[in-house]
């Protein structure tokens, strides 16, 4: 499949799930069965809150809290001007400071010099990953940058020293498909 398309991840790893469920549909089982067992009955999902105003996002992320639904919320950032869309994150991670994870999504639209700027003032707040911070094509960064390395993603340093906490998120008590 990579010899016939390039790249397209989301694409490819839709076909795999396809065809891991047909398998399990034709043989009986369920994928999980397929794969070696269940390993756990949860699993907690991250819940997008998108790139909205900030009343609006906390009061989003307090209703799924107060219900117990999610306790990890990713937004999107990168369309606005940066000093505003940090502003913007920096009201919401104020109000939910201790009830709730916070992930951004900065949709690769800095370039390393905002990324520099910015960043510290996004970790600052208590963001614990912030994903895509540059577009892809930059990949040579300088060493320690957001862009060093593969990942696209880049983990603060208060994530980094609570990994626990970081690469598993509080449990939910509902999956969501969203």
């Amino acid at each position: 499949m990579d010899r016939l398309v390039a790249e397209n991840r989301f694409a490819k790893a839709a076909v795999e799930v396809a065809l891991f469920d047909a398998w399990g549909r034709t043989v009986g089982l369920p994928v999980y069965a397929l794969l070696g067992g269940l390993a756990q009955d949860r699993v907690p999902v991250t819940w997008a809150l998108g790139a909205a105003r900030p009343h609006e996002i906390i009061e989003e992320a307090t209703g799924k809290l107060d219900a117990g639904k999610h306790a990890s919320f990713k937004l999107k950032m990168g369309s606005q001007d940066p000093e505003a869309d940090v502003e913007r994150i920096e009201k919401v991670a104020s109000a939910l400071a201790s009830r709730a994870s916070l992930r951004m999504d900065i949709n690769a639209a800095w370039d390393e010099l905002t990324a520099t700027r910015y960043l510290p003032r996004l970790q600052a707040a208590g963001v614990e990953l912030i994903e895509q911070p540059l577009p892809a094509w930059d990949t040579t960064g300088r060493p320690g940058s957001p862009s060093s390395g593969r990942s696209r993603s880049w983990r603060t340093r208060a994530c980094a020293a609570n990994r626990t906490r970081c690469a598993s998120s509080r449990p939910t008590r509902r999956t969501s498909s969203r």
